[in-house]
């Protein structure tokens, strides 16, 4: 639970997980290497759908 609260204090996540035990630090900086995983694919995807739509204005011009 502490790990949650501390998300968007200060330093977030990684600050909260250097004074709890092991375990929990651990787990606290797995799940922000899965956030940002995520992240990057939810990027990634957006990325693609622009591309695809700036590829579809360029050919209604011609």
């Amino acid at each position: 639970m502490d790990i949650i609260n501390s998300v968007g204090g200060n330093g977030g996540a990684f600050s909260q997980s250097m004074r709890l035990p092991h375990s929990s630090s651990s787990l606290a900086v797995e799940l922000s290497i899965c956030a940002m995983v995520e992240l990057l694919l939810n990027l990634e995807s957006f990325g693609k759908m622009v591309v695809g739509l700036q590829k579809r204005e360029n050919e209604k011009r011609k």
